[in-house]
């Protein structure tokens, strides 16, 4: 199935409501991206203790 079928079943899905099934990807790539997932998205809590709200930067 080339791409823009593809978007187009995608399109009219929305459009009407309706649920796809999801695609099924290969094992190792579910595991690699769970991984990558899993080390990236740990250290969002770091980061929060540098943010600060818009109101002290606007100051």
């Amino acid at each position: 199935m080339q791409a823009e079928e593809k978007i187009a079943e995608i399109a009219a899905a929305v459009g009407e409501r309706r649920h796809l099934p999801a695609e099924k990807v290969p094992l190792w790539q579910r595991i690699l991206l769970t991984v990558i997932y899993r080390m990236s998205f740990s250290k969002v809590s770091e980061g929060d203790r540098f943010s600060f709200p818009a109101s002290r930067c606007t100051r």
